[in-house]
């Protein structure tokens, strides 16, 4: 299972997909998948890749078993957390 992870550097929010895995002492850990980089532009890389996935998908998801379905939910997360941010640009 993957899931879309965000992190924050000097005022730039960067988009990671992460994976669970069980390691050997049965722990649940995860590891980083793919970095799609800054926000803004990972919000329309993903754009280009549901409308070209079979051309622009990265080989690496497609080998990991990820789909088109899994990629238009990470997209719609990375967008409800551009709306987010800018709900709180709006209030501050």
């Amino acid at each position: 299972m993957a899931f879309v992870s965000f992190s924050k550097s000097n005022n730039t929010t960067y988009v990671y997909l992460k994976a669970y895995h069980q390691d050997d002492y049965l722990e649940n850990t995860y590891h980083y998948v793919y970095s799609f980089g800054r926000i803004e532009k990972a919000k329309k890389e993903m754009e280009k890749m549901i409308q070209h996935f079979d051309i622009l998908f990265p080989e690496e998801l497609e080998e990991e078993g990820f789909t088109h379905d899994d990629l238009k939910e990470w997209h719609k997360r990375v967008k409800y957390k551009l709306l987010e941010q800018a709900t709180k640009r709006a209030v501050n």
